[in-house]
């Protein structure tokens, strides 16, 4: 449990640091995060398999979930530290290429 509260902690500092106009709501009782990207815009829709195809990060589209998880990414951040380092670093680069 204290594992996965500081995995939030540093997940939503490091992508709201690194990720320009992302939005992260603190998840109460899950390590799931449901991570905002619709400022995107049309891009939201195709973030998920960039993320996959561009830095190899599998993470699900929000779409799935239902017509309000659009523009949302699920990331799982229930893993050591070492390893949500770099996924989160990958998801910022990322997030770098598709907004040029």
């Amino acid at each position: 449990k204290v594992v996965i509260s500081k995995n939030k902690d540093f997940a939503i500092k490091y992508l709201t640091d690194q990720c320009p106009g992302i939005i992260i709501h603190r998840p109460e009782a899950t390590f799931l995060m449901f991570i905002d990207c619709s400022s995107l815009g049309s891009k939201a829709s195709e973030f998920s398999c960039f993320l996959r195809d561009s830095v190899g990060l599998i993470v699900n589209d929000g779409a799935i979930f239902g017509p309000g998880g659009k523009g949302f990414i699920r990331m799982n951040i229930a893993c050591p530290k070492e390893t949500l380092i770099d996924g989160l670093a990958r998801f910022a680069s990322a997030w770098s290429a598709i907004n040029q």
